[in-house]
């Protein structure tokens, strides 16, 4: 994949901190806010909030710091987030607030972060291809940013990197409050706990763990361009993958170029491969591709 260096405008900040702030994180978030993690400043975790009935509210990064931590999240929920972990702090030592001095970089040249001077930088923790993220002050950003030889990416070339390497976002691939973590593979991508205890929705979780057979998980599509010019003339509406037979097996999220991502029905798909059934947007037929990632196989003996 091309180097790139993007800055993420559709990601924001928030801070956490306070005395009960590990305490308070670690009961509400799918990701373990122990000590261990607490006292690693930079240590990085791909988490989630949930409902009550296990489905994700907010995805995000949670990044310790010295002073407490820092939450890289969707511009789309951030406010969202901000107002449910403000009525869940209750009567906690707990200051939540926004940074909008910080913004985002994501990056698959480390070498380059320092020249940044970031206030924290980590490894992306879903998947070790991903390469790494950094926050820093708007004014740090702009400014190295205009004394490089190139000017820095815009989001597009983090996306493409993404989209290749099957990694799904919530917003682009699945609506908020509408999926399980397991169904967008939150399980293998390192974003939930199964032994930390209780959070918000995780009865639910653990249960779909113990089944020990994912239903739906995230695939790569790779398709003509003439699906994805359908996709953005539609403007995010919903495009479905089903077999020549009409039997819905997925729908469609985030695209760049012919590639995109989709959330499966694992046995349906499986099905239709294994029949030489073609799998279809529209009219369009689509290919499948498990990512490296992937704990499911969509071809037999693959």
């Amino acid at each position: 994949m091309p180097d790139f260096i993007a800055t993420l405008d559709s990601r924001r900040v928030l801070s956490v901190s306070g005395r009960d702030a590990e305490q308070f994180l670690q009961g509400l978030l799918t990701n373990d806010v122990s000590s261990g993690f607490s006292a690693n400043p930079g240590a990085a975790h791909h988490t989630a909030l949930l409902s009550p009935q296990g489905k994700i509210l907010s995805d995000f990064f949670l990044i310790s710091t010295a002073g407490g931590y820092l939450i890289d999240v969707s511009a789309d929920s951030s406010q969202e987030l901000l107002k449910r972990l403000k009525f869940y702090k209750l009567r906690a030592d707990v200051a939540i607030e926004e940074c909008p001095e910080h913004q985002i970089v994501a990056t698959n040249q480390p070498e380059v972060i320092t020249a940044f001077n970031p206030v924290v930088s980590f490894r992306d923790p879903r998947f070790e291809p991903m390469g790494y993220r950094f926050i820093a002050t708007t004014e740090n950003i702009s400014g190295t940013g205009a004394s490089m030889t190139s000017p820095l990416d815009d989001e597009n070339a983090y996306h493409r990197h993404r989209i290749h390497l099957g990694v799904p976002e919530g917003g682009m691939d699945f609506a908020f409050g509408s999926v399980f973590p397991h169904d967008v593979s939150m399980d293998v991508l390192h974003g939930v706990h199964f032994q930390k205890g209780c959070f918000i929705g995780q009865e639910v979780v653990s249960r779909m763990q113990h089944r020990q057979k994912n239903r739906k998980s995230i695939v790569r599509v790779k398709m003509p361009s003439s699906v994805a010019s359908q996709r953005l003339s539609n403007d995010g509406d919903q495009l479905n993958l089903t077999t020549s037979e009409g039997r819905k097996i997925g729908t469609l999220g985030s695209i760049h170029g012919q590639e995109g991502l989709a959330i499966i029905r694992i046995d349906h798909a499986q099905k239709a491969i294994a029949d030489n059934t073609p799998i279809l947007i529209d009219d369009t037929e689509v290919e499948l591709v498990e990512p490296a990632w992937a704990a499911y196989q969509l071809r037999s003996g693959a």
